[in-house]
């Protein structure tokens, strides 16, 4: 069972026997609400996942989005629009919260779509790692216990690190490196 109580909208179920919650598809290339419009970049992608872990995101209690690495091979997001994209999941994190049916929810823990899954995990002090992966990836969950350990050990011991400013630590960005080729390599990927 998961040291963390509860995550999503699941309660306190362990993660081997909750149900998967599985986001809306939409048609290939299609935006919700258009007719012909076709978006390019996302256009029929479900055939160039690249496999295991895509990218690892850490963000502040606050929305801001303190680090963001990528592992594979993904079309790259420039600056601004991760910083739209951390503080977007931050949102949609504490509204499912709050509208939870389970009391004592603290919001969403999986997110999978045809193209990825995203898993979330929230700390305490409510600062949230989630990592991006292509489909059915094992070992999300380990992962990011085991980024959130290298965290408490490279970055909050740092003397030099000012909380909710972004990680400048190389030894945390090596270790994190180490365990998502780990992770990746002990699943094949």
């Amino acid at each position: 069972m998961c040291m963390y109580p509860c995550f999503g909208l699941l309660g306190t179920t362990p993660l081997s026997v909750r149900p998967r919650v599985t986001a809306p598809d939409f048609p290939a290339g299609r935006l919700r609400g258009s007719s012909t419009r076709v978006c390019p970049r996302w256009h029929d992608m479900s055939t160039a996942v690249p496999p295991g872990v895509h990218s690892i995101w850490v963000i502040n209690k606050s929305g801001g989005l303190v680090y963001q690495k990528s592992y594979a091979d993904v079309p790259a997001i420039d600056t601004n629009e991760t910083l739209r994209l951390a503080s977007i999941w931050h949102s949609l994190h504490a509204i499912s919260a709050q509208l939870s049916p389970v009391e004592g929810c603290l919001g969403i823990e999986l997110l999978e779509t045809q193209n990825f899954d995203l898993r979330c995990v929230q700390t305490v002090t409510g600062t949230k790692f989630f990592v991006t992966a292509s489909p059915k990836t094992p070992g999300l969950a380990n992962l990011l216990h085991a980024v959130y350990d290298l965290y408490c050990d490279y970055v909050m011991k740092n003397p030099f690190y000012e909380l909710e400013m972004p990680i400048r630590c190389e030894l945390f960005e090596q270790n994190v490196q180490y365990a998502v080729r780990a992770t990746n390599n002990a699943f094949g990927y």
